[in-house]
């Protein structure tokens, strides 16, 4: 019985760690395409463009994260 325990907690640990980074690259993420947005407030229309085009990729891509299951953003994180 205390083997079924500790394999269930270094699972749960394990999606902990999964988790946490998926909110840590999703932060990172959207953090980076506010940044984008604040920046083309100021800019130039021809900077304007090229700025919002990347905070809405950005966006994408952490919609993409949320929507892939834990372990995969894992191992992706680990290869870079």
């Amino acid at each position: 019985m205390r083997g079924a325990i500790r394999r269930i907690d270094g699972l749960s640990s394990s999606v902990g760690l999964k988790t946490m980074a998926k909110i840590e690259l999703v932060r990172f993420l959207s953090d980076s395409a506010g940044e984008a947005l604040k920046q083309a407030q100021g800019a130039k229309p021809e900077t304007a463009k090229v700025l919002l085009d990347e905070a809405e990729e950005l966006l994408a891509l952490a919609t993409s994260v949320l929507n892939r299951p834990a372990s995969e953003v894992l191992d992706a994180r680990e290869a870079a």
